[in-house]
């Protein structure tokens, strides 16, 4: 099961870089937050898409969709989406913080939120297409939660 799914092609590092591309596009690290937005809601659409489609071809083929389903999703919110979000939510500088001109701490928090938001999102149209036992929303906030504190680590040092 777990080789069926590290075998799927929307785990290529190729694929994945694609997504950072296309949701960072020609600003790079001056990507609004309602362009992000735009971003992640478009990649997570596809990535919805993708499982449902597998999710014909594992029901048809494995005794236990379930299980595989379960490893899938998960392998998806454990691998694909935080390899994103650690290229969309670069860790500001503890030496020198960004400028206000380019938005400062703010940006951050506001990117964090868009990320959040639309993450959320995917978290449950990956529910409702299928996920077993995995609890996709408890997961994808542990994951969220370490860029939270990235944040957070600015002021305490």
């Amino acid at each position: 099961m777990q080789h069926y799914v590290g075998l799927c092609p929307m785990f290529d590092v190729e694929v994945m870089n694609a997504d950072a591309e296309l949701v960072l596009g020609d600003q790079g690290a001056q990507s609004s937050p309602s362009n992000v937005a735009r971003g992640l809601s478009s990649i997570y659409k596809e990535i919805t898409e993708t499982v449902r489609k597998e999710a014909a071809t594992i029901a048809a083929v494995f005794p236990s969709p379930n299980d595989v389903m379960s490893i899938l999703v998960q392998r998806v919110l454990e691998d694909r989406v935080p390899k994103l979000l650690e290229k969309l939510l670069l860790k500001p500088s503890l030496v020198s913080p960004p400028p206000m001109e380019e938005g400062g701490l703010i940006l951050y928090l506001r990117l964090l939120a868009v990320a959040y938001e639309k993450t959320q999102e995917l978290a449950r149209h990956l529910r409702g297409v299928g996920c077993g036992d995995l609890d996709v929303e408890g997961r994808n906030a542990f994951h969220l939660l370490n860029f939270a504190n990235i944040f957070f680590n600015f002021f305490i040092v």
